[in-house]
């Protein structure tokens, strides 16, 4: 299929979904038009890269199909969208109950020749847990606070994909810490980490989770006596009640980390060392051997959804589409950790 294909709505998308209204309390569906949603900042960028305009665009239907209207879209120098801000506009026949008024979304990188070199740094970016730092970031925060503070403007989402989740994980954890923890849905979050998931042998691979995790709890011990950094990270402690929805492939190196980040404090537990995983699960390597907080892949709770459907290629297990696709198979788990 080719990428001008991908971006139809009508042979690629969760088109089986827009002629009935929308069940919100229906998982299955709330997952699949929040995708759709994020699928179409991707297809407004590319419309506007390959010139298509008015009937001419794919990226309408993305949104419009579930009586979204897209209110913003959220650019950079040069024009260039990397998200949207939806409007859900119900009529006769779709409900507002239990969805969002707002939905803010983020695309994931684009290989446009425009994008791919920018996209890239904001990559960079995320891995060195700078993401929040980048005028995207500043921006994105500025116009969420706006609409959380608009008169009415209740049931806030935010949603994106790969590159684009990390960007609405980041929105996310500024926003709960301002006492605001909304409504996210984070498809393919990159989590830096060992390929670990990827160890066929199941007690191989608890036994590398556990002794990752004994190591960085030991050396978050060592720091504490050595320096004045707090044995707690209170950034973290402050994201308590935000439970966010993370959705992973277990054949996406990208994404696959979390598998093992939130069964690592269940593996932890079982052995009677869960203060030991408590204190690991709220710190990186990285972020200890640099001595500073806030690392951008770690979380205390959230709703855990996993594709354990096997995909030919990593770029399959990747994709955003495979968040509507009706044959998956999904594991969902929720996973809650109270701190001190």
């Amino acid at each position: 299929m080719s990428s001008r294909e991908k971006d139809v709505f009508s042979r690629s998308g969760p088109f089986r979904l827009s002629s009935d209204p929308i069940d919100w309390t229906d998982p299955e569906q709330r997952r699949a038009v929040v995708a759709s949603l994020v699928r179409g900042v991707g297809a407004m960028e590319r419309d506007r890269q390959e010139g298509r305009e008015g009937l001419q665009a794919l990226a309408p239907a993305w949104w419009q199909s579930f009586s979204f209207k897209l209110l913003e879209k959220l650019t950079e120098h040069g024009g260039a969208i990397y998200g949207a801000i939806y409007r859900f506009c119900p009529d006769g026949l779709q409900s507002p109950n239990n969805g969002p008024n707002y939905v803010v979304a983020f695309r994931g990188t684009n290989t446009g020749k425009e994008s791919l070199g920018r996209d890239m740094k904001y990559n960079l970016m995320c891995l060195g847990d700078n993401l929040d730092r980048t005028s995207r970031f500043k921006s994105a925060v500025e116009r969420v606070q706006c609409l959380v503070h608009a008169p009415g403007a209740a049931d806030v989402w935010l949603a994106g994909h790969s590159l684009g989740s990390a960007m609405a994980m980041a929105v996310g954890k500024a926003m709960a810490r301002s006492g605001y923890p909304l409504e996210a849905y984070l498809f393919n979050p990159p989590f830096v980490s060992l390929p670990v998931e990827h160890i066929k042998i199941q007690k191989l691979r608890q036994t590398v989770h556990i002794v990752t995790s004994v190591f960085k709890s030991s050396l978050a011990v060592i720091l504490k006596g050595a320096t004045d950094r707090p044995l707690e990270d209170p950034h973290f402690a402050a994201l308590s009640d935000w439970l966010p929805h993370i959705f992973v492939n277990k054949n996406d190196p990208i994404c696959s980390g979390y598998v093992g980040y939130f069964s690592s404090r269940r593996n932890m537990e079982e052995i009677g060392a869960g203060e030991m995983g408590r204190i690991a699960t709220q710190n990186t390597i990285g972020s200890l051997i640099m001595r500073r907080f806030k690392p951008h892949d770690t979380l205390p709770s959230a709703h855990l959804t996993i594709n354990s459907s096997c995909y030919s290629n990593v770029r399959e297990a990747h994709s955003v589409k495979q968040w509507w696709d009706s044959r998956a198979q999904f594991e969902r788990s929720t996973h809650r950790l109270r701190c001190s």
